[in-house]
């Protein structure tokens, strides 16, 4: 079991919407119109990367893959190295021993600190800058809660849409009228 908090998913309310509220309006309506744009160009360009060949393992090259570089943009982490992040994740969620994941998650944690570290020197418009100018209860966020806040998003942003497009995408491909339906009402 990860020894830290996971803000704001183990904190009970009223004080849990204390922490939803610093990140509320980038998921907004508003917020993820203006992502449209971007996200459609990220589909487009992994679905154009294996159209060529005609079929796709659908989990690892779209599921995986199109959230995570989605919420990387959000969260303010270098593409460069989704690898890196994505084999992490695996290993937190999926991997060996319960040793082992704490040691990726201690291997995360220092990741993000350096991160919160660069962001605290030049915000960029991101959710760890966001977090870093965040007040709770009229009082800046501390270090703890950040770095805690951030782990959260990190695990939560690599992990679950994937598994949600895994289950949309079986469901359609076993309902060819729901497909059907899709083409002919694509709004």
């Amino acid at each position: 079991a990860w020894p830290r908090r996971l803000i704001p998913l183990m904190v009970d309310p009223p004080e849990h919407l204390k922490y939803r509220a610093i990140i509320a309006s980038a998921f907004s309506p508003k917020a993820i119109d203006a992502l449209e744009k971007d996200v459609i160009e990220v589909a487009n360009g992994l679905i154009d990367g294996f159209a060529k060949d005609g079929q796709v393992e659908f989990m690892h090259e779209f599921a995986r893959v199109f959230p995570g570089i989605i919420f990387m943009r959000l969260m303010g982490l270098p593409l460069d190295m989704k690898d890196q992040f994505f084999d992490w994740e695996e290993k937190f969620f999926h991997g060996g021993t319960d040793d082992d994941k704490k040691q990726v998650g201690l291997e995360i944690h220092q990741y993000l600190i350096k991160l919160i570290e660069r962001r605290r020197r030049k915000r960029e418009d991101d959710l760890v800058s966001r977090l870093i100018d965040s007040e709770v209860d009229g009082k800046p966020a501390d270090d703890e809660t950040i770095q805690d806040f951030c782990f959260f998003l990190y695990i939560a942003g690599l992990d679950t849409v994937n598994g949600g497009l895994g289950h949309i995408f079986k469901y359609l491909a076993e309902n060819p009228k729901e497909q059907q339906w899709l083409r002919e009402n694509p709004d």
